[in-house]
């Protein structure tokens, strides 16, 4: 006995994340129900079925395009589609594996120096906030240096604290580092 599967006819309904399924509009080449649909931002588009029942479907793309469905912050980790994560979100992901993770490779001038960050900052969320609230939003294109604003410590020997941070743009970064010392002659080098 051959089943055969009950179509459901999703034409009239509106969907919780406000997409309207007009009517059906055949099916795509893998055999899958196609539909009619018109989004919020008013804009009509075709999509499976199945996956506008299982939840995946939720506008034309304007949704995910915006960015405001990954996150309450409006900080993305990974943008959809790109795999670029937003120039705030990775400075803290940074920030905390160089204080932290001994596999990082500037732990070393880092984590092994001593240098942490507040406990507070584990949270993506608080560590916005105070950074925010001490030293302001990240600074605009200047120089054309926008996405390498970093955050810098004005005391380098001193941990990352809200009284201790301050907006760098490369320049001002490599002028407040400590002086390296050659602890070993390196091979090849020859003293005359």
């Amino acid at each position: 006995m051959i089943k055969t599967m009950r179509k459901l006819n999703l034409a009239g309904q509106t969907l919780q994340s406000g997409v309207i399924v007009l009517a059906p509009a055949g099916v795509s080449i893998h055999g899958k129900s196609q539909w009619k649909c018109k989004c919020f931002c008013d804009k009509e588009f075709i999509a499976l079925g199945s996956e506008l029942r299982s939840g995946h479907t939720m506008s034309c793309g304007c949704y995910s395009r915006s960015g405001t469905f990954v996150t309450k912050h409006g900080h993305r980790s990974i943008t959809k589609g790109s795999n670029q994560q937003s120039p705030m979100y990775t400075l803290w992901i940074n920030l905390r594996d160089r204080c932290s993770n001994p596999q990082h490779p500037r732990f070393e001038d880092y984590g092994g120096r001593g240098i942490f960050y507040p406990e507070s900052w584990n949270s993506f969320e608080t560590f916005l906030q105070e950074v925010e609230i001490a030293i302001g939003p990240k600074p605009p294109l200047v120089f054309g240096y926008e996405r390498f604003w970093s955050i810098d410590r004005i005391n380098n020997d001193q941990s990352y604290a809200v009284d201790n941070i301050r907006w760098a743009s490369p320049i001002t970064q490599n002028n407040n580092r400590r002086q390296r010392r050659w602890h070993k002659r390196p091979e090849g080098l020859v003293k005359c």
